[in-house]
């Protein structure tokens, strides 16, 4: 359960890059790359949105797919909309920003909010938040985390 409890800190800071857009439109945050590191964060997010948790591991860095599988993250999605009371919650990133950007690792800042009939949970603190860094690999931009393969234990921390 607490692989997919990473796979879902990943996951709620992606889903909040689709809901706010994430126009990059040509900008020096395209020139420095920033506007694919929001494409990919994107991406993640709206697989989980659409449940399509086959998607969501393939976003995830070599060493974090070392750290759960595709059930794993399903079950987790269907044990937190329980905790939560509502089975169709979304997640949704209501800030987000990149702090330092390299060929390989992109550190970001980002509020994550799981959306539910009746409220908003938060995801993460400021101190330990819930998504904070891609990494590259094979060209394509993949959520990591410092966790990963390290037998980190990750689990969404709401506050």
């Amino acid at each position: 359960m607490t692989r997919f409890f990473l796979a879902l800190s990943f996951l709620v800071a992606m889903v909040s890059l689709s809901c706010s857009g994430g126009d990059s439109g040509g900008d020096s945050e395209d020139a420095n790359g920033e506007g694919d590191v929001e494409a990919a964060a994107q991406r993640m997010i709206s697989a989980f949105n659409s449940r399509d948790f086959g998607a969501v591991f393939d976003s995830f860095s070599s060493n974090c797919r070392q750290e759960t599988t595709v059930e794993e993250l399903e079950q987790g999605w269907e044990a937190f909309g329980e905790r939560v009371g509502d089975p169709e919650y979304r997640l949704e990133i209501t800030a987000f920003s990149v702090e330092s950007l390299t060929d390989t690792t992109a550190t970001v800042q980002a509020e994550v909010v799981a959306r539910t009939a009746t409220t908003d949970v938060p995801m993460g603190t400021a101190s330990d938040p819930f998504f904070d860094l891609l990494v590259k690999e094979d060209g394509s931009w993949k959520i990591g985390d410092p966790t990963c393969g390290a037998n980190g234990s990750a689990s969404p921390r709401q506050s």
